[in-house]
């Protein structure tokens, strides 16, 4: 990612070089394919079109791939093309446009159709095939986002209807109220003159439909031909520096939504140690205190014997003593250990709460970073809380500690009885 950065820097600073020869025309070819707002992004395409001020540019491309995605990003990425200069032609190569992607169609200031296009389908055997479609295939289609009630549809249609007029190039408004406006459709004339097709939200319209309709022109091939077909062939083309400009910029935007993730996923497997930790807290104490070798619970193991000194140990109950006090000695090491753990864990994850708080999260993570931040602020919040109820343990597991290490190494005498 980092080398395809660096290489669309280069390539702006090369193209940007001025000459003393009058440059000829220049197109810029900007692809919108994938995903809107993650396999094309805004800063990709701001950037792209910034060639536009730099170069002789006078006609701008957009080949058009694009039915899911962001529709306040696929506005914003229309406002850009809108907002080109009036010299400037902006061309929409249209392959299948839907959702996000619409707003960007209308943007354009003429439509072509690409006559063929090859698509990737899953085959019988489990894998994947190439498809060709013609000019007969759904090329413009409403696709508005999932809505859970009819009033919730109702407003995304809206909110596409309002997206594309608000960058309309050119004037498609019947087209956009059949798209977009519930029981308005188009009425297309077939080859037999009282016949008609009608196309409206459902079906969608098809690429010799719009051609039909005057709204499009077909085109044999790809961009080449349609530049040929547009008497736009002894342009120069920018070749693939649009479409360089905008995967560079995805690729960051991966590579964000990447760090994202992986920020997520240590916030919360700190937080699982947590839980995990604290949920044994309790009983780690327990038997802590449990494991008092002078407790009465163990007395019996732990035969005594006359000396002249006083009473102690007998000999042969000295190892099961030891191991007894060594017992006693790991179990309150580890209290102390796991909530010193807990605490670090907290901490750390406190840390890793600050960073996700200062990221910027893309459109398709901003729901995702708001959910992890809340769920992770409230169990910090109740873990804090259940670690303040063992706030004196550290302190009685030290004195215990130091208690239970004399007896190991001096086993009790006890004066004899006159």
């Amino acid at each position: 990612m980092a080398l395809l950065v660096a290489t669309a820097s280069l390539l702006l600073a090369s193209i940007g070089a001025t000459s003393d020869d009058p440059a000829p025309s220049e197109i810029l070819i900007v692809p919108i394919e994938g995903t809107i707002g993650a396999d094309v992004t805004v800063e990709g395409l701001s950037t792209a079109l910034k060639l536009t001020d730099q170069r002789p540019i006078e006609t701008v491309f957009v080949e058009i791939d694009a039915q899911t995605g962001d529709l306040d990003v696929g506005s914003e990425l229309a406002r850009l093309i809108a907002g080109l200069p009036d010299r400037i032609r902006v061309i929409g190569l249209l392959k299948r446009v839907g959702g996000a992607s619409l707003p960007v169609a209308w943007a354009c200031d003429e439509w072509m159709v690409q006559d063929k296009i090859s698509i990737r389908v899953p085959d019988p055997r489990g894998g994947m095939t190439d498809r060709l479609l013609g000019p007969d295939r759904v090329v413009v289609q409403t696709l508005p986002r999932f809505a859970s009630s009819g009033p919730a549809l109702s407003e995304e249609l809206s909110h596409l209807r309002e997206a594309c007029q608000a960058v309309a190039a050119t004037d498609r408004s019947s087209l956009l109220k059949a798209l977009t406006v519930p029981g308005v459709a188009i009425a297309i004339r077939s080859e037999a003159p009282e016949a008609s097709v009608v196309a409206g939200q459902g079906p969608g319209l098809r690429g010799d439909q719009l051609v039909t309709l005057g709204l499009a022109r077909m085109t044999g091939g790809d961009v080449a031909i349609a530049l040929e077909d547009l008497d736009l062939h002894e342009d120069a083309s920018l070749g693939d520096t649009g479409a360089l400009l905008i995967d560079a910029a995805a690729d960051e935007r991966l590579a964000q939504r990447g760090r994202l993730g992986n920020r997520i996923d240590s916030l919360f497997s700190s937080l699982d140690g947590v839980a995990s930790l604290t949920a044994g807290a309790s009983w780690s104490l327990a038997r802590a205190r449990l494991s008092n070798p002078e407790s009465p619970r163990l007395a019996s193991q732990f035969p005594m014997r006359w000396t002249p000194q006083g009473w102690t140990i007998d000999d042969a109950a000295l190892p099961a003593w030891k191991s007894a006090c060594r017992d006693s000695i790991r179990r309150w090491s580890g209290v102390v250990e796991l909530l010193a753990t807990v605490d670090t864990l907290l901490t750390r994850a406190e840390t890793i709460l600050a960073e996700i708080a200062a990221m910027s999260p893309t459109p398709l993570d901003a729901a995702r970073r708001t959910a992890a931040m809340t769920t992770a602020t409230q169990a910090i919040e109740t873990y804090r809380r259940t670690i303040e109820t063992f706030e004196g343990v550290p302190m009685e597991a030290q004195r215990e500690i130091g208690r239970v290490e004399a007896l190991l190494e001096q086993p009790p005498i006890l004066p004899n009885q006159e």
